[in-house]
């Protein structure tokens, strides 16, 4: 956790500084209000007049008061303190995970990022707050009230009377030493089991469909209960011990009190030193309790800090140039000996890539399944970096580019489209400074996503989550009306005419062809009548270039997009 103060703002040193003063005075307060006790006491024992009585009883209320007023801005000081953190925290953690590549979050898993930036930062953010309340306030307070013992009253009553202190708090520790040892095994393991409860969780909402439609409501209604039942088991051992733990100081404080007037009336000391003796004695108990607390408490805190650091200080793999210097139009991408390989795959993907593309070309890439196809898409849009080898564009190396660049030059309609919960309008218009009515229909005309304007609210029509109120061909062609609206020199079209109809995917084709004259267009498809008319259709097989042509040159120059071809067109319709 502390590795984590570096991101302390002035505002929070602001606000610390200040509760640091407010706690030295609490502790000065603290540290008096046993003396009055026994200015009271005695007041009382000796018969002293009533007015010494009353001045006495006022100067502890006064005191009690402030001290109550000093504690709740303490509270809100480090309730402050621990808020402005975790937002701090969120935000770092937030630009962390938009910064990483593919391969930093394949390292982490989805699930266990959500973990780390929401649940990881509240537990850190807890336990800041209590360390600031507490951890800050019980050494001081410790360190002052044993001083204060020896110095309160005289050396033979702090002699005596020391020993039921030390008994009260040795036996406590030791208690509570056990208790740590059966239950911070537990508490350790807690963050995974959420991560695992989250992963089992998303995968079964994601998945409603399929889980319904295989009927295999029962087995993951399993999984989730043996999860569940792990957590539940392992939070229900924790919070036992600590229960069992509650009563116990209870009653060593109690235990303490009575040890204190035994020992006491035992030595014939004097009734004032013993009721000052036994609230110095509490504080230092409650102080020394406080620390144990800590203990308890941190734990938790310091797996979530450790959890969210392993995010903050991983290395990008992929670092992107801070400035822009896309301002030509563009003119070509070129792959040059490209191969490239999965961290810890057997082999490399894609193999020793050579070709070029250029400005306003229709450019078709085709393969079996594993053959490389999304990947090769992926590189273009630098989603991974090449093993060896380069990609240019416009002649220069594709690391020379800030992110802002690539995004300019080029768009990407993935395989499965990702529609944000938002309005049809700024889903199409998603990432454009100006939402313009008229840039989304144009849009949306070209990618033939006619049905908008039947829907009840047209453009203004919600999304839902994970688009379950549109069908697999609306949600491709909304992603594809996103990407023309953009207006980038490239498009990428990765698989995304798949949930198209034949007659939808022609006129689409069409569309692209008369209105996108000048965009180059990058078409992966398993569809053969897809890439028909295409410039130059790219071959891939088992990662390796193996055809680069027209659909004549290939169909009578290259045997396996020949195979291809015929195992989903009859000959005869190609003559």
């Amino acid at each position: 956790m502390f590795k984590l103060l570096k991101y302390f703002d002035k505002k929070i040193w602001i606000f610390f500084s200040i509760l640091i003063v407010f706690l030295a005075a609490r502790v000065y307060i603290e540290i008096t209000i046993p003396d009055w006790i026994e200015k009271i006491t005695s007041s009382v024992t000796k018969n002293e007049s009533l007015s010494a009585i009353i001045f006495n009883g006022g100067m502890l209320i006064c005191l009690v008061v402030v001290d109550f007023a000093i504690l709740v801005t303490t509270f809100y000081l480090s309730a402050v303190v621990g808020a402005r953190f975790s937002k701090i925290l969120r935000e770092k953690v937030f630009e962390k995970i938009n910064s990483f590549s593919n391969n930093e979050i394949n390292k982490f898993s989805t699930n266990s990022l959500i973990t780390r930036c929401s649940n990881d930062v509240t537990m850190v953010q807890n336990s800041m707050t209590t360390l600031l309340r507490m951890g800050l306030f019980a050494p001081m307070m410790l360190s002052v009230g044993i001083l204060k013992f020896f110095l309160h009253s005289n050396i033979s009553v702090s002699t005596i009377l020391i020993y039921p202190v030390i008994i009260t708090i040795t036996t406590l520790f030791l208690c509570i030493m056990v208790l740590l040892i059966f239950t911070l095994p537990k508490t350790k393991v807690m963050q995974k089991l959420i991560d695992k409860l989250n992963k089992v969780s998303r995968n079964q909402i994601a998945g409603i469909r399929v889980i319904r439609a295989f009927n295999a409501e029962e087995h993951e209604k399993k999984n989730f209960i043996d999860v569940n039942d792990c957590m539940t088991k392992n939070t229900l051992f924790t919070n036992s011990m600590w229960g069992f733990a509650m009563p116990l100081i209870d009653l060593f404080s109690s235990l303490q009190v009575l040890l204190l007037f035994w020992v006491g009336l035992l030595n014939a000391i004097d009734l004032a030193s013993i009721n000052g003796t036994v609230q110095l004695a509490a504080i230092i108990f409650i102080s020394f309790l406080m620390l144990i607390m800590l203990f308890v408490i941190l734990p938790r805190g310091l797996v979530s800090a450790k959890r969210i650091n392993e995010i903050l200080e991983t290395e990008v793999t992929i670092k992107y140039q801070s400035f822009d210097i896309f301002y030509d139009d563009f003119k070509s991408i070129e792959f040059n000996n490209v191969t490239f390989g999965y961290p810890n795959a057997a082999e490399p993907i894609l193999k020793n890539l050579n070709f070029s593309i250029g400005t306003g070309q229709t450019i078709a890439i085709i393969g079996a399944n594993g053959s490389g196809k999304t990947t090769l898409a992926m590189l273009m849009a630098r989603f991974y970096d090449v093993v060896s080898g380069e990609i240019k564009i416009n002649n220069v190396n594709i690391k020379e580019y800030s992110q802002k660049d690539i995004s300019k030059i080029l768009t990407i309609v993935p395989q499965k489209a990702a529609l944000f919960n938002d309005t049809i309008l700024n889903n199409i218009c998603y990432g454009i400074d100006n939402k313009n009515m008229t840039v989304a229909k144009n849009a949306a005309e070209i990618a033939c996503a006619d049905f908008i304007e039947k829907l009840d609210d047209k453009y203004q029509t919600i999304i839902s989550q994970n688009a379950t109120n549109l069908s697999g061909g609306q949600k491709q062609r909304v992603s594809i009306a996103r990407a023309i609206a953009k207006n980038t020199p490239v498009i990428i079209f990765d698989d995304s005419f798949s949930a198209l109809d034949y007659k939808t995917d022609l006129i689409l084709r069409e569309n692209l062809a008369r209105d996108l004259k000048e965009t180059t267009k990058i078409i992966i498809a398993q569809r053969i009548n897809t890439i028909l008319n295409a410039d130059k259709i790219i071959v891939l097989e088992k990662g390796e270039i193996v055809g680069i042509g027209s659909h004549n040159e290939l169909l009578n120059n290259c045997q396996i997009y020949k195979d291809i071809v015929y195992s989903q067109i009859n000959p005869d319709e190609l003559r």
